[in-house]
């Protein structure tokens, strides 16, 4: 534990060094299924976005691959994931009360055997509760996934979403949480199987568009 401890800590800090170095390189994404979904009351876009300027296709970073459902609230979900904060991204939704920005750093794990790899999470919910609600899935939370590679240098990459969702599922069944793999149409499948990279080989985008539900009791 203080090993794992000591070798994020190490990530952290030569992250915050290369990016002092290289600067961020920012470029929002785009795809060809940007779109509402709509359940039990509520309505969401099935991508988060580089930011609040536009909810477009051609302004996404990551796509919508996890549902945290029945007691979820977005700070229960990362405290259970642990790990560091990230950079922040938006997810546009309307839980009934009109139409909302949320925004969230989430949650990155260093990726064993890398020093500047990580599984990163983002967490989503309206921010004056921390969670949506509806009868069918009870307090829940929105999630995207996906890798970060060599952030902050001349050799970043981003994406293989679908890769992160695995590994965020086993993570929570791990700890005996009830895990339901691409159980729910979020009709986001971009490039699956066998993926694209956009923004030249900066983002590799690979989804199946069936997001994961885990329950939290």
């Amino acid at each position: 534990m203080l090993k794992k401890t000591a070798q994020t800590a190490v990530a952290i800090l030569l992250t915050a060094a290369l990016l002092m170095i290289f600067g961020v390189t920012a470029l929002a994404g785009s795809t060809t299924t940007y779109t509402t979904i709509s359940y039990s009351g509520d309505t969401w876009y099935n991508w988060d976005n580089f930011s609040t300027s536009c909810a477009c296709s051609n302004n996404v970073d990551w796509p919508v691959t996890l549902v945290f459902r029945t007691n979820a609230s977005v700070n229960r979900v990362k405290s259970i994931v642990g790990g560091v904060g990230g950079s922040s991204m938006y997810l546009r939704a309307n839980d009934g009360s009109g139409w909302f920005w949320d925004s969230d750093p989430g949650r990155k794990l260093l990726i064993p055997g890398y020093i500047n790899w990580f599984h990163h999470i983002r967490v989503y919910a309206p921010a004056s509760t921390d969670y949506f609600y509806s009868t069918a899935w009870g307090r829940y939370v929105l999630a995207t996934t996906h890798i970060d590679r060599n952030e902050g240098t001349s050799q970043e990459q981003f994406g293989w979403s679908e890769t992160a969702e695995e590994y965020f599922a086993a993570l929570f069944r791990n700890q005996g949480y009830s895990v339901t793999e691409d159980t729910f149409w979020m009709a986001n499948n971009d490039s699956w199987p066998s993926g694209r990279w956009g923004e030249g080989n900066r983002n590799f985008y690979l989804s199946n568009g069936y997001a994961t539900i885990v329950v939290l009791p």
